[in-house]
């Protein structure tokens, strides 16, 4: 009977590699597993029914022998089986801890004080309130540096976001008649999973200003 021999698993080398090549050896191994498990069940089964008819015919040492080769083999199922769940936890972990590629901060969910969300064009306005701001909850992010887009228009005021730790600060480029995109530089967040707190002043400067979007990039990328 042709048995199916056991992929190897991940050897130490594979797992210091880097984190791309550790993920693409991690999805290599899990197809190889999950390809495998159908072939070893069925050997399996067969085994089975094979010692059952040696016993029937009372071959004892045929019987013997085609239990013995099952038990092999079912051990060699509960290995893989293993092994392709911690694989598969692994995979939800190391996606968990990356960032997306983008991150646009919803406008609808941001926690507003002074500023007004104008549903029509899909901006924030009323920068010009004391004491105004907007607030997002960020959405479980990695800790490290991120690159902070604005879409606005109409001020040349200064813009300030904070995290729970770090603050980023930059002047925003005079744009009364077009809209713009520009990059605030780069914020570094140590509470990925904390606040963001927009803020832009001074207030007289803010009349005609509107926001259409803040977006995170990782910086790596």
């Amino acid at each position: 009977m042709l048995m199916l021999a056991l992929p190897p698993a991940l050897t130490s080398g594979a797992q210091d590699a880097g984190p791309d090549l550790r993920s693409l050896k991690a999805q290599l191994r899990r197809e190889l597993l999950t390809a495998a498990l159908p072939e070893q069940k069925a050997q399996r089964e067969a085994l089975l029914a094979l010692e059952k008819k040696y016993a029937s015919a009372q071959d004892y040492s045929g019987a013997i022998k085609a239990r013995d080769e099952r038990q092999r083999i079912e051990q060699e199922i509960t290995i893989m089986e293993k092994e392709l769940a911690a694989l598969g936890q692994r995979a939800t972990a190391v996606g968990a801890s990356r960032a997306p590629e983008r991150i646009e901060l919803n406008l609808s969910e941001a926690a507003l004080s002074g500023v007004r969300l104008d549903a029509g064009d899909k901006s924030l306005t009323g920068w010009n309130a004391t004491g105004a701001s907007a607030t997002w909850k960020l959405p479980n992010l990695p800790a490290g540096g991120y690159e902070v887009s604005l879409n606005h228009q109409g001020s040349n005021a200064s813009a300030s976001l904070k995290e729970s730790f770090y603050t980023l600060t930059s002047d925003l480029k005079p744009a009364k008649d077009k809209v713009v995109t520009q990059s605030l530089g780069t914020l570094r967040v140590r509470d990925g999973a904390g606040s963001l707190t927009l803020t832009i002043g001074p207030a007289d400067k803010c009349a005609s200003l509107r926001i259409y979007s803040v977006v995170l990039v990782p910086a790596a990328r």
